[in-house]
C-alpha cells in the first residue's frame, strides 16, 4: 500500500506502519496531481482537498489532515467519491492554550493590569478553548465559557449567554470555521459584537471567525483596545493594516510545538493503520527529544534570577517574539512574495517545546517559577 504525505509532517516516516510505502510531496507546489494514484493522502492546512483540486478519487481510499481544524477539506466531496476522512482532533490544544496564557499574562504585566479584576471570555470550548479555560481558572481568574452548540450536545455543559460573553474585558476565540448549524462561526465576531468593546481580543481559531474589516474599524474607534492575531482571512495572504495594528501578530503558528506536531502525525498514522487493518507503528518519543536547546538554556538561566513576573517568564521561554518579528518583515511585500513567505514561515519555523516539557526537566528544583507549576501539575492552582 502506498501513502503520499506532506513532507513537513513531523517525523512522518517513523510513525507510518511498515506495511506502507511512503512518498513525500512539497505543499509549496500546490495540490499533488499524483494523489489519486496512492491509497492514502496525508496533508496539512496548506493543502485544500475539494472537487476542484481532486475531482476523482482514483485509487485513494483514505485522506487525513494532521491538524485539528479541517475547513480546508471538503468532507462532503470525499464522502461522495467514497474516500474515508480523518483528522487530528485536539492535537495542538495545549500548545495554543500556552500561547494564549502567555500573551494574556504579558499584556497584563505590560499594562499594569490586575487580571483578577477582569472577566475573560472563551468563545468555543472544545479541546483548545477548554484547555485555555482550565489554565485561566487555575490562575484564579473569572472565566466565561460560550459555546451554544456544545450545550446542545452535552447535557453537563452550560454555556454563558451572549450578553455575558460580550460583557467580558478579554475575549479569546477558539471556534472552528463553519457556515451552517445552530451557530455558524464565519463572521460571528461582527460589528455588533465589536461595538461592545474589549480591552484585549485574541484570535487563534481561524481567519474568518472575526470580521477583519470591522475589527480594524473597531480598533480605530477604540472599541477594541488591543489585538493579538495569529490567524488571517485569505491565508497565506494577510492584511498589512491588521498586522500593524496588532500588539502581536504571528503566522498561524500558535499551535506549533514539537509535542503537538508529534501527536498530530501519530493520530493520523494510527487512524491510517486502523482503516487498513494493520498493526500500529509503535513509534515512541522521549521527552528529551522534544526539548528545544535554546529554550532549555533560557529556563536554566531564569532559575538563577527573578521569576516572580509570570508573563515575563513565559515570554522569555517562547519564540513568540521571533514569530511576530518574522511576520512583520512581510508587511508591504507583493502578494506573490507574501503568500510564498507566509507559507514558508509555517512550514520551516523551528518547533518550540511546550512548557510542560520544559518545566518538568526542573521539577525537583526549588527555584522553579510559581507559574511553572501550572503546567507540571494538572490539578494545582497557582497564584499570580
Amino acid at each position: 500500500m502506498r501513502v503520499l504525505a506532506d513532507q513537513y509532517l513531523y517525523r512522518v516516516r517513523e510513525q507510518i506502519p511498515e506495511q506502507f510505502k511512503v512518498d513525500l510531496f512539497d505543499p509549496h507546489n500546490g495540490f499533488p496531481d499524483e494523489a489519486p494514484d496512492y491509497d492514502a493522502l496525508l496533508v496539512r492546512t496548506v493543502t485544500t482537498v475539494t472537487p476542484q483540486t481532486m475531482p476523482e478519487a482514483g485509487n485513494l481510499r483514505f485522506v487525513a489532515t494532521a491538524t485539528a481544524g479541517f475547513d480546508h477539506i471538503d468532507r462532503h466531496h470525499l464522502k461522495s467519491i467514497g474516500v474515508h476522512f480523518a483528522h487530528a482532533e485536539g492535537c495542538n490544544a495545549n500548545a495554543v492554550a500556552e500561547y494564549v496564557i502567555t500573551v494574556i499574562l504579558c499584556w497584563a504585566e505590560q499594562q499594569g493590569i490586575d487580571l483578577r479584576s477582569k472577566k475573560i471570555g472563551i468563545a468555543g470550548c472544545g479541546n483548545t478553548g477548554g484547555r485555555a479555560a482550565g489554565y485561566l481558572k487555575r490562575l484564579g481568574l473569572e472565566v466565561f465559557l460560550y459555546d451554544p452548540p456544545k450545550q446542545n450536545r452535552e447535557k453537563d455543559f452550560v454555556s454563558c449567554s451572549l450578553d455575558e460573553l460580550l460583557s467580558c474585558n478579554v475575549i479569546s476565540f477558539h471556534t472552528p470555521l463553519t457556515d451552517s448549524g445552530i451557530c455558524p462561526t464565519r463572521g460571528m465576531c461582527s460589528k455588533r459584537w465589536l461595538e461592545t468593546g474589549w480591552d484585549l481580543l485574541i484570535n487563534t481559531s481561524r481567519g474568518g471567525v472575526v470580521n477583519e474589516e470591522e475589527l480594524i474599524l473597531a480598533h480605530e474607534r477604540g472599541d477594541v483596545k488591543t489585538m493579538v492575531t495569529d490567524v488571517w482571512e485569505g491565508e497565506p495572504q494577510f492584511r498589512d493594516e491588521l498586522a500593524t495594528r496588532s500588539l502581536i501578530c504571528t503566522p498561524h503558528i500558535a499551535g506549533y510545538s514539537a509535542e503537538s506536531k508529534w501527536l498530530a502525525t501519530k493520530m493520523v498514522a494510527d487512524q491510517l493503520a486502523w482503516f487498513f487493518d494493520v498493526p500500529l507503528s509503535g513509534a515512541v518519543v522521549e521527552r528529551g527529544e522534544m526539548m528545544a536547546g535554546k529554550q532549555r538554556e533560557k529556563l536554566a538561566a531564569l532559575l538563577s534570577g527573578d521569576t516572580r513576573r509570570s508573563g515575563s517568564v513565559l515570554w522569555t521561554l517562547t519564540p513568540i517574539a521571533d514569530y511576530d518579528r518574522e511576520l512583520r518583515s512581510l508587511i508591504g511585500r507583493s502578494g506573490t512574495d507574501k503568500k510564498r513567505l507566509f507559507s514558508s514561515l509555517r512550514s520551516e519555523t523551528p518547533l518550540r517545546s511546550e512548557f510542560k516539557t520544559l518545566f518538568a526537566e526542573f521539577a525537583g528544583d526549588r527555584s522553579i517559577p510559581e507559574i511553572g507549576k501550572l503546567f507540571i501539575h494538572e490539578t494545582c492552582s497557582v497564584n499570580l
